[in-house]
């Protein structure tokens, strides 16, 4: 901002004084709305964001820019399309009315529900309930594939050990075969109108819904679906 001198000694003195000091406040004021329109136009996006529907957020304002942006009738705001929708992200920011564009960094802070152990766990445990427990943390410290949801965890195996209170993240566990290879199977042939099952035994390892093979008392050699423990099936359309 320029300068503004004001000359008190004339006869117009306390007018100009007047005239002065009301230009400076309109500029102020008119900045402190202008920032005032962005802010809650970014906050509404950030508010809005699907990941964040559940969540409180908060919007830290670390841009110098963020003092000095234009005023605008009808601001627009878009977020880059992210799965962690926390940290520091750049927002971009667009004024239709006044033909102009630009952008911001905001830094997002955000809590999430997330599983936890509940006690140490090695490697191969098959994760009960009783091993985990309901957590929350702050979003931007945690593993990006974390889960609050029990039926993505339960009955699969963990792949590495945890200690204690340690997320539980997706790619830490596989699914639990229930299946071993060179057990008697029961193979179900199911088609159109007919079911029938036989014995057979199983050349794989399998987990429910995984393919593997089998060996028919004939010798003969399928590939089945894996329906449950000791079953297996093959379906003909």
């Amino acid at each position: 901002m320029g300068e503004i001198f004001i000359r008190v000694g004339e006869a117009n003195g306390p007018k100009r004084l007047f005239a002065g000091i009301f230009a400076v406040c309109l500029f102020f004021t008119e900045g402190v709305q202008a920032n005032a329109e962005w802010k809650n136009a970014i906050e509404k996006v950030v508010r809005d964001q699907a990941l964040l529907q559940s969540q409180t957020p908060s919007v830290e304002w670390i841009d110098p820019k963020t003092d000095a942006l234009p005023q605008c009738l009808n601001p627009r705001v878009s977020l880059p399309a992210t799965t962690r929708p926390v940290g520091r992200l750049t927002v971009s920011l667009r004024c239709d009315s006044t033909r102009w564009i630009g952008s911001l960094q905001i830094n997002i802070s955000a809590r999430r529900n997330y599983l936890a152990s509940s006690r140490a766990l090695p490697a191969g445990t098959v994760i009960a309930e009783e091993d985990m427990i309901a957590s929350e943390g702050d979003w931007f410290g945690l593993p990006d594939d974390v889960t609050a949801e029990s039926r993505l965890v339960i009955g699969k195996t963990l792949s590495k050990g945890l200690m204690s209170g340690a997320p539980i993240t997706l790619n830490s566990l596989r699914q639990t075969s229930v299946i071993k290879s060179g057990e008697r199977v029961r193979v179900e042939f199911v088609g159109v109108g007919f079911a029938v099952s036989g014995e057979a035994l199983a050349l794989d390892s399998g987990s429910i819904e995984e393919q593997i093979r089998v060996r028919m008392a004939n010798g003969q050699v399928l590939s089945v679906r894996v329906v449950k423990r000791g079953v297996v099936e093959l379906r003909r359309d």
